[in-house]
């Protein structure tokens, strides 16, 4: 799986980032705090249901596809040209893409697949509660979640550089590159592998990662433990399945900084009950990050 999180701090001493951005994040926050910002509307029955074998199923095609049937057609492809004797797919760039471009093609195509026999009422009050519609639009869903990457940016960046620091002091470990990252960088040798690449990070995955993990994995738990629990059970897993073995320690402010990122995926979920504003927050944050590592 190729993780659409894409964080990458500045050279800048990282303690005046810590402090530089925790502390506006903190004022950030504790305002729209006040302002009731982080309450949640009350209504008196929730029609986003989704059962248990639903979500094993979306879990279930999501990690097939990227643990087994996306390797194995990449493999099956590379064969096939490498048997006609083309010369294609031959340098590290265009086989990632490759591997990257079957991995979410298949996920769409076999969710697709499955939503098409769930009840057309059941999949449509994931993506909206319809009793949402009378008290907010799918503009303000947009504005929302382009909204609270104003307040979770400068956490999830003093996180992360807090963790990196926390890193370097006790493991003199260095930072490398996250794997999405080394992505976006081999990428950008071509305009059109980087534009394959922008899709993939910008558009498909958000979309993919909420309705897998929003849609499908809180909506059950919420269910049977509540909005707060499922929000943190949902945070772990979504912040785990971006554990990457090449990053080695690395992985811990990329955890962290998942898992802070996700709260608030999880919390827009419910505030809004839309998937559209927690889409918007990480198409965002993912816009936003993949620009700041091309201009670098």
């Amino acid at each position: 799986m190729l993780p659409t999180f894409v964080a990458q701090t500045s050279n800048t001493e990282p303690i005046l980032i810590i402090v530089f951005f925790g502390l506006f994040a903190l004022v950030a926050n504790w305002i729209v705090y006040i302002k009731g910002f982080f309450r949640l509307q009350p209504l008196p029955y929730d029609l986003r249901k989704w059962s248990l074998i639903q979500c094993v199923m979306c879990l279930g095609i999501y990690l097939t596809s990227a643990i087994f049937l996306a390797p194995f057609l990449f493999h099956f492809i590379l064969k096939i040209v490498s048997t006609a004797h083309l010369s294609l797919f031959t340098t590290e760039t265009s086989r990632l893409i490759l591997l990257q471009t079957i991995n979410i093609s298949v996920d769409i195509i076999l969710l697709s697949l499955y939503l098409a026999f769930q009840k057309k009422g059941s999949v449509l009050a994931i993506w909206k509660d319809p009793q949402m519609q009378k008290h907010s639009s799918y503009f303000y869903d947009i504005l929302i979640g382009f909204f609270t990457w104003f307040i979770s940016f400068p956490l999830i960046v003093a996180i992360n550089s807090l963790c990196e620091l926390i890193n370097h002091l006790l493991f003199q470990w260095e930072e490398v590159d996250q794997v999405a990252v080394k992505f976006l960088k081999l990428s950008a040798s071509s305009f059109f592998t980087v534009m394959i690449s922008i899709l993939m990070i910008i558009l498909a995955a958000p979309c993919i990662e909420e309705f897998i993990f929003r849609g499908s994995l809180q909506n059950w738990l919420r269910r049977h433990l509540g909005s707060k629990a499922a929000i943190v059970i949902t945070s772990i897993v979504f912040a785990m399945m971006h554990y990457a073995p090449s990053q080695s320690k690395s992985n811990f402010p990329l955890i962290v900084s998942l898992f802070t990122f996700s709260l608030y995926l999880g919390f827009l979920y419910e505030k809004t009950r839309s998937l559209l504003a927690p889409i918007v927050l990480h198409m965002t944050f993912n816009t936003i990050s993949v620009i700041r590592i091309l201009v670098n």
